[in-house]
């Protein structure tokens, strides 16, 4: 029986965020997404500022961890 966070390929979310070093945080602030990459020591959101090889993930990650769109606030 399949995990409920897992999909067709027995990918997990759990296994998507240590595979790409992602921690879940408090919504962003730009865009309400609340998964973050460290990069120079300081997280940032992997929607307001993608990886080179995002879109390698993003369809799984969409899978396994939809993005409630917020809208921007000034």
């Amino acid at each position: 029986m399949k995990h409920p966070d897992e999909h067709e390929e027995g990918i997990t979310l759990e296994r998507l965020l240590r595979e790409h070093d992602l921690t879940q945080g408090t919504p962003c602030h730009r865009c309400g997404y609340d998964l973050y990459q460290h990069r120079l020591g300081s997280p940032s959101c992997i929607r307001c500022f993608p990886t080179r090889d995002y879109h390698t993930y993003s369809d799984q990650l969409d899978r396994l961890h939809p993005w409630k769109r917020q809208s921007v606030k000034e």
